[in-house]
């Protein structure tokens, strides 16, 4: 384990609200200028609709630069909704953390988590979010997306490791 880390964490979100696209961008990009740089560097992707969300995802995977979070809003009209948009990512990425977050009251949390499990990489919440409580689930589902990847490699060194 080299326990190398990469230089800019990946985070993708997914709204048709260009303000919340720009309050994403805002929050989790480090300012240069700022006084209180962010302990985690994010690149952020931002997109307006469900299926450029995960043609995004596609594209990540073939690059082999996968995202750790992927912030979904779940009313993205005229297209897909972000419950589609997470099931489709989740077959894509099983490893992406995915963060739905809605500001109606209609939709069952259970129905998302039967659509696009495990449950635990998904959280739901309801807008609107304060920018600490964004920066901290960036930061730490981000931290643990990396723990993840560390453990799955030094699974298949160990699984190596027995074979020989």
């Amino acid at each position: 384990m080299s326990g190398k880390r990469p230089s800019r964490l990946r985070i993708l979100v997914a709204d048709d609200e260009q303000f919340i696209l720009d309050f994403h961008r805002y929050i989790l990009c480090d300012d240069k200028d700022s006084d209180r740089p962010l302990a985690t560097s994010f690149d952020v992707l931002c997109c307006r609709q469900a299926e450029d969300a995960v043609e995004a995802v596609r594209k990540s995977k073939k690059q082999k630069r996968p995202f750790a979070v992927v912030f979904l809003d779940v009313c993205m009209p005229p297209g897909q909704d972000g419950i589609w948009a997470a099931e489709q990512i989740r077959r894509l990425d099983p490893h992406t953390q995915i963060v739905l977050m809605t500001g109606n009251s209609e939709v069952d949390p259970l129905e998302v988590v039967e659509r696009a499990p495990p449950p635990e990489k998904l959280l739901y919440v309801r807008k609107p979010c304060h920018p600490q409580e964004v920066r901290q689930f960036a930061s730490a589902l981000s931290a643990k997306w990396e723990a993840e990847q560390r453990l799955e490699g030094i699974h298949a060194q160990l699984e190596s490791r027995v074979k020989e």
